[in-house]
């Protein structure tokens, strides 16, 4: 029997997904992988076909998203705690297929996961598989899933995250703030346009999308960005094509305006693949910006590079290089966008979820100090540094605020102000935190700090020490 190409590349992305779980690289955000991983297998031949391209995706991310799920109700249609790697993968996709996605036929869902257990595993398994499919068709899933008074059991077998996150979240916010952000992590994402400040014909396009029946949806504060959900219509994504769009979620929008604050400039972006906020930093000061994009990851940077072209951006410089290695520049402001858990991207990166561990944020934290304190020479007196993460662990957060202003008097934290962002995204200290329970996408924390003019340093530092 022949595998669809869109469920062949799913089974076999998601067998490789989990034979090699690990973490992610030093240096690099847990966002990274996702996003390397699905432009390798786009490119499969298998996915010629622009709509399996998009079945793909869909099927790929839908069951890492919903894993947790997936795997308690199959124990509970199946009485087994554990299943082979083959036999796991199909029951899971078959499973994701068969509640989730009305429009598939369920005979050949069940028809190709049943070949593919029986090539990967043999008839025997295959065979057992087919038998849990048509128990299913018969009864569907025994039992029921946890309510949310089960905190924990609820967490783990409906809004599929690890325990340890969800013991986590529950010390953090409480249980119906937890349980709030969880369901929002676990929404599939509307996609997130910004326009390209340089090019006419915004108005148009709006105009064109709403004509072919769409609806484009405005998001507050910022004029240039709208919201699509669905397909993308041809005009769309020829638009994104010649360089009229980019796609980049609202809260990463943002962090341009709240470092360069609309003055002109020199600016550097420390940690700039894959590059929307640094090719937006330069979109806002006209194509010939200076601004200097440094990242320590050639191919990573080869975006930068592509997404500057496209943009149509003249006055980007890129740099390949570790920051803590590299000797700075006096720039009138710096954007640190530092690698970070990326508990905020969890449904736009759904298997950070189960690479992240506990050990990580740590680690990644001591990275980030590491980051920080290279960026803090890069300023001068008057310039601005711009710590941004997308997560909200306190670790990678305010204590790196915290531990900052420590340990570098010649810095003061200069607040956001109401202009800048509307109080729910503001936090007491001025510092900017938006999580997806309160706006859609990514959930984003960042700092800014302006470092203090010469001898005003020098006088906070002497004081310090005679304290």
């Amino acid at each position: 029997m022949r595998i669809a190409p869109a469920r062949l590349a799913a089974l076999r992305c998601l067998a490789a997904l989990d034979a090699q779980s690990a973490p992610a690289a030093e240096g690099e955000s847990e966002a990274a992988d996702w996003d390397s991983l699905q432009e390798r297998w786009l490119g499969d031949p298998l996915l010629a076909d622009p709509r399996d391209r998009r079945l793909f995706s869909q099927l790929t991310a839908g069951v890492l998203r919903q894993r947790g799920r997936l795997d308690a109700r199959l124990r509970r249609l199946t009485g087994r705690r554990q299943l082979d790697p083959p036999l796991r993968e199909a029951l899971r996709l078959a499973l994701y297929q068969l509640e989730t996605l009305d429009r598939l036929p369920a005979h050949a869902v069940i028809g190709e996961s049943v070949e593919w257990v029986k090539r990967a595993a043999g008839p025997r398994l295959a065979g057992w598989a087919n038998a849990q499919l048509r128990k299913w068709q018969r009864e569907g899933v025994p039992g029921a899933d946890p309510a949310p008074a089960d905190y924990l059991a609820h967490a783990e077998a409906v809004l599929s995250l690890p325990r340890w996150l969800a013991e986590r979240w529950r010390a953090e916010f409480g249980v119906e703030r937890a349980l709030r952000l969880m369901a929002a992590l676990n929404r599939p994402p509307a996609h997130c346009f910004r326009w390209n400040a340089l090019r006419p014909g915004q108005t148009d396009l709006l105009a064109a999308l709403r004509a072919a029946g769409g609806a484009p949806e405005p998001i507050a504060g910022l004029p240039l960005a709208f919201r699509w959900r669905g397909a993308w219509p041809e005009d769309l994504a020829a638009a994104l094509g010649r360089g009229d769009l980019s796609v980049q979620d609202a809260s990463s929008q943002r962090i341009a305006a709240l470092l360069d604050g609309g003055a002109p400039g020199d600016w550097a972006d420390l940690c700039a693949a894959p590059g929307g906020k640094c090719c937006h930093l330069a979109e806002r000061g006209g194509d010939a910006r200076p601004l200097l994009a440094v990242d320590r990851d050639p191919r990573r940077l080869e975006k930068v590079v592509a997404n500057a072209r496209r943009l149509g951006l003249r006055g980007l410089q890129v740099e390949c290089g570790d920051l803590r290695a590299l000797a700075p520049r006096p720039v009138d402001g710096v954007l640190l966008d530092a690698p970070c858990s990326a508990l905020g991207t969890l449904a736009s990166n759904p298997d950070a979820r189960w690479r992240l561990r506990p050990a990580d944020i740590a680690r990644l934290a001591m990275r980030q100090r590491e980051l920080l304190a290279a960026a803090a020479r890069w300023p001068r007196p008057g310039g601005r540094l711009l710590y941004a993460v997308c997560t909200f662990t306190p670790e990678e957060t305010s204590a790196q605020r915290d531990w900052f202003l420590g340990a570098h008097a010649e810095f003061a934290l200069e607040p956001f102000t109401a202009a800048e962002l509307p109080d729910a995204l503001r936090t007491p200290l001025g510092e900017y935190l938006s999580l997806p329970d309160l706006e859609p996408g990514t959930a984003m924390y960042a700092f800014r700090c302006r470092r203090r003019p010469r001898a005003g340093a020098e006088r906070e530092a002497a004081a310090k020490e005679e304290a």
